[in-house]
């Protein structure tokens, strides 16, 4: 049977995007300066609280092009993930290094022939004197409106850790600023960080604008309660891979024809899926989920997402074809392809 390709990746971080040559050229640019000096106190004290991200501290002032793609890779479980990310901010110092960003993230998903992409952005990563949120905005807008290579859509991610309210008043900022600049909005990062129930304002008023909605629930195989996510207006739902813990659950999620955001690398490379451990996408598709295939960080991960669909294949035994109804249902998930209901 002819391989079908993967045409659409929803579950995409811009930073987690980046590329070698990017970090190459970052690092030859800021040798010799202290990246650490742009760091918040919280974000420094996230760094700083394990010997781990004391590591990653030490070298951000000692920069090698040899080691430092090796250093930002080098977690083995997703908090540790969570600090290399937030660790490779940190070459991300001006507009000129957010735009070389985006460019490369879009020349990248473009080598993977990919149609459509949206990237999830953390504006609170790149926020400093020298780049304002007015400057991050529209250059989030140019790129959406001039790439060539394929579609690119924006969500916005506020950062859990900082609380509901301040991923409230962000958004109300960037649609006072544009409108049109984003399509969906989401919410990333450690799950304890901050009680989903915090976000309700959050999702609403991106429901109320006409954005898609989207959150990271259920990540690691740990028991996780989704009766808040079932009350807010989600259209998708980042992994989800907890739910397979209870099939009513599941069902609920079925039911209310909310898709789900499968990352399988991510998944096992974090450990939030153990090796060993069966992943819950097969049982997830037999029970009828709507599963979308994305790579998550494609350069931390070091994955594409024909690589995701290699995975899935083995994972569950299916065939070609399940192919086809994937990319289906990621053409129906996708925040800016079609209008979404809210699902109340």
């Amino acid at each position: 049977m002819k391989q079908i390709q993967p045409v659409a990746d929803l579950h995409r971080h811009l930073l987690g995007s980046m590329t070698e040559h990017f970090v190459t050229t970052q690092v030859e640019k800021y040798t010799g300066k202290d990246l650490t000096a742009q760091f918040n106190p919280l974000q420094r004290a996230f760094l700083e609280g394990t010997p781990f991200g004391q590591k990653l501290l030490r070298h951000l002032a000692t920069l090698s092009p040899e080691t430092t793609a090796g250093r930002f890779r080098s977690f083995s479980t997703l908090h540790e993930f969570l600090q290399c990310y937030l660790a490779s901010s940190a070459l991300v110092r001006e507009p000129e290094d957010f735009s070389f960003l985006i460019q490369e993230a879009i020349r990248e998903a473009a080598a993977e022939q990919l149609s459509y992409v949206e990237f999830t952005v953390s504006p609170t990563l790149y926020l400093s004197d020298a780049i304002s949120l007015p400057v991050l905005v529209e250059l989030l807008e140019h790129y959406c409106q001039t790439s060539e290579e394929l579609a690119v859509r924006w969500l916005l991610d506020p950062v859990r850790n900082r609380g509901g309210e301040a991923a409230l008043a962000l958004l109300r900022q960037i649609l006072n600023l544009s409108p049109q600049a984003l399509c969906g909005v989401s919410l990333a990062g450690d799950e304890r960080a901050a009680p989903l129930e915090e976000f309700s304002g959050y999702f609403r008023l991106a429901k109320s604008g006409g954005l898609g909605t989207t959150a990271h629930i259920g990540e690691g195989l740990e028991e996780t309660d989704f009766s808040v996510a079932l009350e807010l207006p989600l259209d998708r739902i980042g992994h989800g891979n907890a739910s397979i813990l209870c099939p009513m659950i599941v069902d609920a999620i079925v039911a209310k024809e909310i898709a789900y955001e499968v990352c399988l690398t991510s998944n096992r490379k974090t450990a939030a899926v153990p090796d060993g451990a069966p992943h819950p996408v097969a049982a997830l598709w037999k029970a009828g989920a709507r599963l979308t295939l994305n790579t998550d960080d494609p350069f931390h991960f070091e994955t594409t997402l024909q690589n995701e669909v290699e995975s899935f294949l083995t994972e569950t035994n299916l065939s070609q074809e399940a192919i086809s109804a994937l990319n289906e249902n990621a053409m129906h998930a996708a925040f800016a392809l079609t209008s979404k209901p809210s699902n109340t």
